[in-house]
């Protein structure tokens, strides 16, 4: 992790601290508070791309972040604790990462870019005795002389061919073009919930009372209402999302995110409680 990532992290988090835009458990942090928020956090903007921050902070095997914060011991906070409190020690990248997504700072997790080397091409200079010449075309014709210093080239034989190879090279190009148009002109921008899952389309149409919303191809591929919950098992945990519906009664689903019915609502791990609760055997 470069040292500028690093920086920009903690003053984001100074930034924030000072504006008053921190959670009272990033204010004046100790471990208790950090795990608490940790917990928080987690309910409130669980993210696939958050993954590996978690999984690298907490040791978690099987996705139950839940679970994984719930046993994770207060100790395994200080490192961070001492920086945000002002001590000036260089800690660990996992800390900088769970800060990151803590203060919900963005781009996380860090990436290091590739390098790329670049390379100069020398060109090559006329000597002082050499006088420029122009490329003139080769002709594959033979010159019959008229007279005196008098000629006359005949046509080249092969004119023609080159002529059609130009033409099937812009007929390619031409065709390639359209392909690309004809892609993005139908390639899917909106979706809706239908039942028990996103269906998508190109073009922004009414269907009934339904909420058009542009497309996210991570939700449309993976978020799908589970139609049999009493199939489920504990093996379900950390890989189903539930989402409660009325107090006695919820919804599972095979991805994290909203509820689709409900924006303002955010699909939870199922945990061994949910399953015993609402899915009856």
């Amino acid at each position: 992790m470069s040292e500028a990532y690093r920086k920009e992290v903690l003053q984001a988090y100074q930034n924030r601290k000072i504006s008053g835009k921190l959670s009272p458990n990033l204010t004046s942090p100790t471990g208790a508070k950090l795990k608490a928020e940790c917990a928080i956090v987690y309910s409130e903007r669980p993210s696939i791309k958050d993954d590996e921050i978690l999984r690298l902070f907490f040791t978690v095997r099987d996705k139950d972040y839940t679970k994984g914060i719930e046993h994770y011991g207060i100790d395994g906070f200080k490192q961070l604790v001492k920086v945000l409190n002002g001590k000036d020690i260089k800690i660990g990248s996992k800390y900088i990462e769970l800060l990151a997504w803590l203060i919900d700072f963005q781009p996380r997790p860090y990436q290091l870019k590739d390098a790329y080397a670049v390379s100069s091409v020398g060109e090559k200079s006329l000597t002082s005795n050499q006088s420029e010449k122009p490329n003139l075309p080769v002709h594959s014709g033979e010159e019959k002389k008229l007279g005196g210093n008098n000629f006359i080239t005949e046509p080249e034989a092969n004119a023609r061919p080159k002529i059609k190879f130009n033409k099937l090279i812009l007929a390619l190009v031409s065709i390639t073009i359209m392909g690309i148009i004809i892609y993005f002109i139908a390639k899917p921008k909106y979706m809706y919930w239908k039942v028990d899952r996103y269906e998508t389309m190109a073009f922004y149409k009414k269907v009934g009372d339904t909420p058009i919303l542009e497309i996210d191809h991570f939700k449309a591929k993976h978020l799908k209402k589970i139609t049999q919950p009493d199939t489920l098992t504990e093996n379900a945990l950390g890989k189903v999302w539930y989402v409660k519906v009325n107090v006695d009664s919820a919804e599972f689903y095979t991805s994290r995110g909203e509820y689709p019915l409900d924006t303002n609502k955010v699909l939870k791990p199922v945990t061994k409680y949910i399953l015993a609760k609402y899915v009856k055997k």
